[in-house]
This record gives structure tokens, C-alpha cells and sequence, in this order.
């Protein structure tokens, strides 16, 4: 069975997908939308029109799957829509037996994905671990372990910023 690669924008804008012709890539129509540079929609819409490219709509079961590992793992706070409809689409294809690795340049993206359990690739080989974030307020030192719905700090009213709770090291 090959593998079926679902890719974000970050990877589309590079030539990743020119040194692994044999892959066949998958990704959603709002990740199409961000490319805008002529190089890289050149590009894309070469890979649709030789059939190595594809896009998808996720279901609503696994967007709300994605979104509670997310909240899990603390990355809810950077990711957006369409990463959350990236992995979902990730998801939809696992259920369906596909053997499914998310390519991404986004460190958050991979790791939700990996917390889900879905295979992953970091064309920039940046991503060592998994992580758990939390958030610390920098005014008097307020520590949330789950993501609140704001980001304000229910002390003091401050920004709280992301920190990690928990590593884990990734298997090579």
C-alpha cells in the first residue's frame, strides 16, 4: 500500500514535492487558498493536473477529534482553521486505511498530529519531540497546564505566554 502525504502551504511553497515525484499528496481547498506567490500556484496546479495532488474536505468528527488533541497538547492557541482541516483530513483518510504521513514545516501541526498518532515528516527536520504546552503569565507567574478559552491571565489580566510542560522524545 504507498503512502498518501497530506501537505500544508509551507511545503507547497517549496520544491519538496519536486524531489518525491513517487509520492502522491493530498491536501484541503483553504491550504490551495494561501498559496499566492506565481511560482508556487504554478506549481500546485501542475501536481492537480498530473493527478499527484488532491483536495479534500474534512469531516466535522474528526475537526472536533483534532480539536480536543490539540487543547490536549496546548497547540489550539497557534493553530489555525486550516491546520485544524489538515489534520482532519489526516485523520478521515486513516479511518479509511490509508497509510497517512502529514508533511508540515508548522511545529504545532506535527505535533497534534503525532499526539493523534498519525505518522509525521518535518521536511526542515526541526521537529525532535512531542510536546505538552502550558501557559505562564511573564507579570506574576500564573500557570495554566490547559489552555483557557482567553489567553488573559485570570489573575492579573496579562498576556500569558506558551511554555512547555512536558517533552517527550520523538522514535527515529
Amino acid at each position: 500500500m504507498k503512502h498518501l502525504f497530506v501537505v500544508d502551504a509551507g511545503v507547497l511553497f517549496s520544491n519538496w514535492p519536486d524531489k518525491n515525484p513517487e509520492y502522491n499528496l493530498l491536501t484541503t481547498e483553504n491550504i490551495m487558498d494561501e498559496i499566492h506567490n506565481r511560482p508556487s500556484r504554478s506549481r500546485a496546479e501542475t501536481l492537480i493536473s498530473i493527478g499527484r495532488l488532491k483536495t479534500d474536505l474534512p469531516s466535522s468528527q474528526s475537526i472536533k477529534r483534532t480539536k480536543t488533541a490539540a487543547k490536549e497538547t496546548g497547540d489550539i492557541t497557534v493553530l489555525s482553521a486550516n491546520d485544524i482541516e489538515l489534520i482532519a483530513i489526516a485523520l478521515d483518510n486513516v479511518e479509511q486505511d490509508q497509510q497517512v504521513i502529514v508533511v508540515s514545516t508548522d511545529i504545532a501541526v506535527l505535533n497534534t498530529a503525532s499526539h493523534l498518532g498519525l505518522g509525521i515528516l518535518d521536511p526542515a527536520d526541526r521537529m525532535r519531540d512531542r510536546r505538552r504546552w502550558g501557559l505562564v503569565c511573564p507579570a506574576c507567574g500564573h500557570i495554566e497546564t490547559m489552555p483557557p478559552e482567553s489567553l488573559e491571565c485570570p489573575v492579573c489580566g496579562t498576556l500569558m505566554h506558551r511554555r512547555v510542560r512536558n517533552r517527550r522524545q520523538l522514535r527515529k
